[in-house]
């Protein structure tokens, strides 16, 4: 029997909400608040889904960060260096960011909630996010852009410093100090390093030695003046210059020679001071002002045997010192700031006394260098090369890697020795780039100044010699290189886990020789035009695959880079590796044979060819 319904009763038409035992009756205001609180309820629960995806998506993440620090892929950029490159190869392979300092990006300044949210693969959200989840995991493979770092991250597994203690080529003053005891040891190592003679200026005795050049460089360049011109064309009977100054000419030049090939380097080129005053005055009337010699009568005999002198003492100077002869006629010299670089405030000069009130300058330390004035022109202008050049330190071996990408920085002017603006000289990117505006609508060199290896071997090839690159401008690279690094060994601390990108600055001669100018610590690899992307990019690309890939795994791809030596390092028994020269200080006084047993070094291994 159905059941009546009771007017409190709960049906479809009078809902009523039952409050203890007593059925109650929802007004209008009732009913909309109870609804209210239903699609709170369902909003909730939506909400505990996302919930639930973030704590997945958060998940996600930290795995990713603790699979990165287990495998040893943390990786860290201090101050903002410019590698993007090499963030994306080191990304690619699974390695993680830790930025040197937090919060300088607006994403990094963003809640973890937010950051959460919009992360996606490869996005700068993404890359915040572990950011801030990486905390204080220690990087793996640390860049840094100086050797001032070097001792600072001692135990980071992977660093791009190494260590010289001396003679370190990665600094101008530590170049020329390798350049000489290379020299001093050319028996012992092969020393195919050509570097234009250069002297440390804040040194009195190395002060002392480039006056002695600058003066027998002064007669030799008079010398190589009469030599390169006619003789007869340089005599005249209303001429300057007494005849008898060519006799002190040939005297003193002989006599250096005499005593460089007896071994008596102490005995400097020092004439008396009036064989210097007439040879200094004729050098600087005949080159620069076109004087001409005073003869006599027409007595052609005289002149012929003053010809023929100039030709032997011309050729006894090329026989001691075949690099005079691209010291040119003018004398010209470099002051280059000793700890800065891009070019800035090279100073360029053929007076002795302005190149010395620059020495005397104490708030400032210069390098002395000699000029390259017969440098090989490219539609007239100087350029100079960029090419790079890898040093990695393992466990067990060192090794050297050169990379035969390279730009090809010009001159924005044409060359030209009447005038010593950097324009015209000074080839840097950093200091040409001022005079973009200023270049002439004909130029046939590209507006930024700059080419790659493809041009330059394009332009090889115009000209007929299409294999000079491949078979003489870069295997002389690579020996120098070669030799550099082996000068360099018994300072270098061998502890592995090091590696060093250098920047070599080269220039070649008219007749394609290849002058080592200087080799540079933290090589600039910003994307500043597009030679410098390829370039640069290649160089990063290829940097990790030597210092992520081939160190782990011997038959994986180095890129570009090829090894050109390789040698063991020190290692003692208890797996310490050190340097040579710092454990014969620890050990002295001491039984060597007690405390290490050395593993044999092989001095002078042979170079991979």
């Amino acid at each position: 029997m159905e059941k009546e319904l009771s007017p409190f009763s709960t049906s479809s038409q009078n809902p009523v909400q039952e409050e203890g035992h007593f059925p109650v009756r929802m007004s209008p205001a009732e009913k909309n608040l109870d609804l209210e609180n239903k699609n709170q309820a369902v909003e909730k629960a939506k909400k505990d889904v996302t919930s639930l995806d973030s704590s997945a998506k958060y998940r996600k993440y930290t795995n990713m960060v603790l699979k990165a620090a287990k495998e040893g892929k943390i990786f860290q950029v201090m101050y903002f260096f410019d590698v993007g490159k090499i963030k994306e190869e080191l990304r690619n392979r699974g390695y993680i960011e830790s930025p040197p300092h937090l919060f300088h990006t607006e994403e990094q300044q963003m809640p973890i909630e937010e950051l959460l949210e919009l992360a996606e693969d490869g996005n700068e959200y993404e890359r915040a996010l572990l950011a801030r989840l990486v905390g204080n995991y220690p990087p793996n493979y640390l860049w840094v852009p100086m050797p001032c770092y070097y001792h600072t991250f001692m135990n980071t597994p992977w660093l791009n410093k190494i260590f010289i203690s001396e003679c370190d080529f990665g600094l101008k003053d530590g170049l020329c100090d390798l350049v000489a005891k290379l020299n001093e040891n050319a028996l012992m190592v092969d020393t195919d390093v050509k570097c234009p003679r250069s002297y440390v200026a804040y040194r009195r005795k190395e002060v002392e030695a480039f006056q002695n050049d600058f003066k027998f460089t002064t007669a030799t360049n008079l010398l190589f003046y009469l030599n390169d011109r006619e003789i007869f064309d340089m005599f005249d009977e209303e001429g300057t210059i007494d005849q008898n100054t060519l006799d002190v000419l040939f005297k003193v030049i002989l006599l250096h020679i005499k005593n460089c090939i007896e071994k008596r380097p102490d005995i400097p080129f020092a004439p008396h001071d009036f064989e210097w005053e007439r040879i200094l005055k004729a050098s600087t009337e005949i080159t620069k002002n076109g004087a001409k010699i005073k003869s006599v009568g027409e007595d052609f005999d005289i002149i012929r045997y003053y010809g023929s002198q100039v030709k032997f003492v011309a050729g006894e100077i090329m026989r001691v010192w075949p690099s005079r002869q691209y010291d040119g006629t003018r004398n010209i010299w470099l002051l280059k700031p000793a700890y800065s670089g891009q070019g800035y405030d090279i100073v360029l000069s053929d007076n002795e006394e302005t190149i010395m009130g620059y020495v005397n300058n104490l708030k400032r330390r210069y390098i002395i260098q000699k000029y390259i004035e017969k440098p090989l022109l490219i539609h007239g202008h100087k350029f100079d090369i960029r090419q790079y050049f890898l040093i990695t330190i393992e466990d067990n071996d060192l090794t050297a890697f050169s990379h035969p990408m390279a730009s090809f920085k010009f001159a924005s002017q044409p060359f030209s020795l009447d005038t010593f603006h950097e324009a015209v000289h000074i080839t840097n990117s950093s200091i040409q780039q001022k005079y973009i505006a200023s270049r002439y609508d004909s130029s046939p060199l590209p507006h930024d100044h700059l080419w790659s290896i493809i041009d330059f071997k394009d332009y090889l090839t115009s000209i007929g010699l299409e294999h000079a690159w491949d078979e003489l401008i870069y295997p002389q690279m690579k020996r120098a290189l070669i030799a550099m690094t082996i000068g360099s060994l018994p300072y270098i601390d061998l502890k592995p886990g090091r590696f060093e990108l250098f920047g070599c600055d080269w220039i070649i001669t008219e007749n394609f020789q290849v002058y080592l100018l200087e080799a540079n610590y933290a090589p600039g690899l910003g994307y500043i035009t597009p030679v410098s992307k390829i370039v640069c990019g290649t160089v990063m690309e290829d940097v990790v695959k030597v210092t992520v890939d081939w160190v782990k795994d011997r038959t994986a791809s180095t890129g570009g880079f090829e090894i050109i030596y390789r040698t063991p390092v020190y290692k003692s028994l208890n797996h310490r590796y050190v340097n040579v020269a710092d454990e014969e200080k620890r050990l002295s006084g001491r039984n060597k044979s007690s405390t290490a047993t050395w593993i044999k070094y092989i001095h002078n291994p042979t170079p991979i060819p």
